[in-house]
């Protein structure tokens, strides 16, 4: 099945006010699923960066497949390029 891929990034978390402006902003309208992360680090990072590694016994893995379609390198147009799918996916897309 195809669908879209949201990744959300919850603003004034902290104040509880995010999830609810979120909500009624329409962040979540035609969601299927929801796969959640909290990043909390055990030091304070800069803005836009996360801690490589699991500090909560509850943490597991996501892994994904992202499937392209080949194309001929002078016409990119007529293919689908999963590697620029996953960069996109991951820290910083």
């Amino acid at each position: 099945k195809r669908g879209r891929l949201k990744i959300l990034f919850q603003p004034a978390e902290e104040l509880g006010a995010g999830a609810l402006s979120m909500i009624e902003g329409g962040a979540l309208d035609d969601v299927e699923m929801i796969l959640g992360f909290h990043l909390r680090p055990l030091e304070e990072c800069v803005v836009g960066q996360a801690v490589p590694a699991v500090l909560y016994s509850a943490c597991s893995t996501l892994e994904a497949t992202i499937k392209g379609q080949p194309a001929h390198a002078a016409r990119p147009h007529l293919g689908g390029n999963a590697l620029d799918a996953a960069v996109q996916a991951g820290p910083g897309g």
